[in-house]
């Protein structure tokens, strides 16, 4: 066999075992976590989530939710909005800050209610630092508003998207979507955000 015959013998195998190794790792668990929508048992957490990167949208939405955030001060019973630009001026995932997105996946299951209740102390704690002269807060509320994809209440005028101002909703579409008084929250030992832009 001359020399070169072995060269290309041996690129076939190193071709070869790299296709298979290709296949069976990325190709197919990739095409069966985005059929079936469910991870792979024995990938583990870390290569069940690069998978699921990599095959990006498995599933489609079926619905858009926007959040809104308000605070109930000391011996009053009106409920005073806290706009987004107070929470953070910071819009790194289009018109959401990054507390929108953490509302949307923040925490995953076994976390999310420590989390909301982080985000609700955070919200707190922002509102008391911007206005000083106010009661203290007691009580923080996430209302949420759920646009089914491809309902006409979703459509917006083209351009660039933006979260509508919780007055332009209709308050049927409102819920109230979690509720906190800090009384409760204050014993609790809630992690704290810091700073979330």
């Amino acid at each position: 066999m001359s020399q070169t015959q072995q060269r290309s013998r041996r690129q076939l195998v190193v071709h070869t075992v790299i296709g298979v190794f290709i296949f069976s790792l990325w190709l197919v668990p990739i095409a069966y976590v985005g059929i079936t929508n469910r991870p792979i048992p024995a990938g583990g957490k870390y290569l069940n989530y690069l998978w699921r990167i990599a095959a990006l949208f498995p599933s489609r939405s079926n619905a858009w939710d926007d959040y809104f955030y308000q605070v109930r001060l000391h011996g009053s019973e009106d409920w005073i909005e806290v706009s987004h630009e107070q929470l953070g001026t910071m819009r790194p995932f289009g018109a959401g800050n990054r507390i929108h997105r953490i509302m949307a996946q923040g925490g995953g299951d076994q976390n999310r209610a420590a989390v909301l209740r982080s985000v609700g102390d955070f919200v707190r704690r922002r509102f008391e630092s911007l206005h000083p002269e106010s009661e203290k807060v007691s009580e923080v509320r996430f209302l949420r508003v759920r646009y089914p994809v491809g309902s006409p209440r979703l459509t917006r005028t083209p351009g660039r998207w933006e979260i509508p101002a919780l007055s332009e909703v209709p308050e049927l579409d409102l819920e109230v979507w979690r509720q906190f008084r800090f009384e409760e929250l204050e014993k609790s030992n809630i992690p704290s955000i810091e700073n979330p832009e």
